[in-house]
């Protein structure tokens, strides 16, 4: 038996609403129009902290789901939140999708950057357990701790989340209360039609909308120093979700009588996934660094320089999809190598090639691993002082593998081929040599050194 009681408009009002945008519905009639019409249902599941990764793979998706024909596109999101800027940018796209309907469907929680991200859909469905809100932002302090954000970062994210709002028919106070823990808003009705909406404090004491409306209490969720978070049936009194259900089986039989499409992680994106975990991240770094260095003192071997473009190549491409790479450290890199090895075999001596050969390397290494070029917060502070220790220790690295070149390796059974030697000349060219330098000739005289039987020494 279902917990949910949801009692549909009248058909008529049903088809006026058809005909209007969702974002001049309220949520009773949005989650009609979004019932029960579709042919074509892709399912998204999504459940990490919205970062590169997350965006690469829900941006993948949606592009899929495109060239699949999807007509209505449900992103099943669970999350904590993440980096801010993803969020407002997915929430955008999913808001300029006018190829399907987008539903998010929150089964447990979203949260901060989630919250934002929801914004952008056509319809919000929750379950009854589930959370939403809590999206300020927040940053790291001088210790290393979370501190709240700066307030021209909070006035640029309120200022973002109301134009969200605004597009996607939520009540724009109450999605700036999930992001400003300072604003108080109060419930507001229509005094011709009855309609429910929001309203801040400010508008609340402005004639222009007190005439309006009819303002009420206020809403307890906000303000008091604290964001706005909630749960699945007030979010549905504040409209930040359409319909509460109590499971996705309930859900999907609202939305479609048709078979849905669901994706899952495959094996790039998995490979991806794993590529980005910073121990893993390094790791390429340490044997690409030492593979490249071991080509270069010994040209010609192959192996140690296949695994450097391996390594190099891996790290490149899980970034780059990652997001955090782009075409500028894709092209630095070899440029550097390129200019490397300028310096080792074609005019040696210098340094102007080498020097900038590394640092073109290192540059590209570095801002591989970040999304920003010059830090700004302490946050990212943070990000270019790991990222850099990363790289910094992969050459260390590297510098050990030359003392054990230097030291050690003439020692260790199968691997003296990699350390360099001079050539020597052979015995039989070093006879040679001596032949030539003491041929003899007819009317020379000289002094026997050691008795000659038949050979011996003259000078």
């Amino acid at each position: 038996m279902l917990g949910f009681v949801f009692i549909f408009p009248t058909l008529a009002c049903g088809q006026e609403a058809a005909n209007l945008d969702l974002e001049q519905l309220d949520p009773q009639q949005r989650a009609e129009l979004l019932s029960g019409q579709h042919q074509r249902v892709y399912l998204i599941d999504v459940d990490r902290q919205i970062d590169g990764l997350f965006y690469w793979y829900l941006s993948n998706r949606l592009d899929r789901a495109k060239s699949q024909g999807a007509d209505l596109v449900v992103i099943r999101l669970t999350t904590p939140g993440g980096d801010l800027e993803y969020s407002l940018d997915l929430a955008r796209k999913l808001l300029d999708s006018e190829w399907a309907k987008i539903v998010v469907w929150i089964p447990r929680e979203a949260i901060s950057g989630g919250a934002i991200l929801s914004l952008g859909a056509d319809g919000v469905f929750m379950q009854r357990s589930a959370m939403i809100g809590d999206a300020g932002p927040i940053m790291f302090g001088p210790g290393g701790q979370f501190v709240h954000a700066e307030e021209k970062i909070v006035s640029y994210t309120a200022t973002a989340v109301r134009e969200l709002a605004k597009a996607s028919g939520r009540p724009e106070a109450v999605a700036e209360a999930m992001v400003d823990r300072k604003l108080k808003v109060f419930l507001a009705t229509d005094r011709k039609t009855g309609q429910i909406t929001y309203l801040t404090e400010l508008q609340s004491q402005d004639p222009q909308w007190t005439e309006r409306y009819e303002i009420g209490p206020a809403i307890v969720e906000a303000g008091e120093d604290r964001f706005l978070t909630v749960g699945a049936d007030r979010a549905l009194e504040l409209q930040l979700c359409d319909a509460v259900v109590n499971d996705e089986s309930e859900l999907l039989q609202r939305l479609t009588t048709q078979p849905v499409l669901a994706t899952q992680l495959d094996w790039k994106d998995r490979l991806v996934y794993t590529l980005n975990r910073p121990w893993l991240t390094a790791l390429l770094l340490l044997i690409g660094v030492a593979g490249l260095y071991l080509e270069f003192s010994a040209p010609g071997l192959s192996l140690p320089g296949l695994v450097a473009v391996l390594c190099f190549s891996l790290f490149f491409w899980s970034n780059f999809l990652g997001g955090t790479a782009v075409w500028l450290e894709v092209l630095f890199f070899p440029l550097g190598v390129g200019c490397l090895l300028i310096e080792l075999f074609v005019l040696p001596g210098f340094g102007v090639f080498g020097l900038s050969g590394l640092a073109m390397i290192l540059i590209a290494l570095i801002m591989a691993t970040q999304d920003f070029l010059l830090p700004e917060t302490p946050a990212q502070w943070q990000q270019l002082q790991v990222n850099s220790l990363s790289v910094f220790a992969a050459f260390v690295v590297m510098g050990v593998v030359i003392a054990i070149q230097i030291f050690f390796l003439d020692s260790i059974p199968g691997l003296r081929k990699f350390q360099l030697k001079p050539e020597e000349p052979s015995l039989a060219v070093g006879l040679e040599l001596n032949q030539a330098a003491r041929q003899l000739s007819v009317g020379q005289h000289g002094i026997c050194q050691s008795d000659l039987r038949p050979s011996g020494k003259a000078s």
